[in-house]
């Protein structure tokens, strides 16, 4: 049960109900649609204000914003991260940026559309990632390896696609295309047999 909350139109703290509305607004010059949650009173159905609500509509309307405009977000460099196993110092160091920076970002910050650019083309290309990771003179040596390891494992899933049989740590899974993108990659040895 929500907690209660003032209602002005009824003069005290009442219980509410919350509906979801699909709306259509305008940022920047830029129209997107986002659901927006609103809390109404159960006594009058009069509109009330919920900070916890406020906040998520907020973040509701800067998630649909960035991705109306193709501008990376919070969920992207989680992504990111989980892909290449590396944590936000070392994405710093790719997206050629400073630490407090990423952190603001993966805070929900809206990201410049430079890092954007660069964050975006990291995660749809392991090639990428890995010119940047060899010729970035900042990136821990340990880090490095890490990530290297990841995309060479990647590597390794993508010539697996199509309808094939991956063996991993005894563990045999068959996997299409349609649910190839799912797939979460595990440490221990691998190979790909044909089906």
């Amino acid at each position: 049960m929500n907690e209660k909350e003032l209602c002005l139109n009824c003069g005290d703290y009442v219980d509410y109900k919350i509906e979801e509305i699909n709306e259509k607004t305008e940022f920047k010059g830029v129209e997107f649609q986002y659901v927006r949650k609103v809390a109404k009173c159960k006594i009058c159905g009069e509109e009330i204000y919920v900070s916890e609500i406020n906040e998520e509509n907020l973040d509701a309307m800067r998630f649909a914003y960035c991705k109306a405009v193709g501008i990376a977000t919070e969920k992207d460099i989680d992504e990111v991260l989980d892909k290449y196993k590396i944590g936000l110092e070392t994405l710093a160091q790719l997206l050629n940026c400073s630490v407090p920076t990423i952190k603001r970002y993966h805070q929900g910050a809206i990201i410049k559309s430079i890092y954007s650019e660069r964050l975006l083309n990291i995660l749809n290309d392991a090639q990428y990632c890995k010119q940047l990771l060899t010729t970035s003179k900042g990136v821990k040596i340990r880090a490095k390896k890490k990530a290297l390891k990841a995309i060479e494992r990647l590597e390794q899933l993508n010539l697996c696609r199509g309808n094939h049989i991956i063996e991993e740590n005894s563990i045999t899974s068959i996997y299409d295309n349609s649910s190839y993108t799912s797939l979460k990659v595990k440490t221990g040895n691998m190979r790909c047999i044909a089906a």
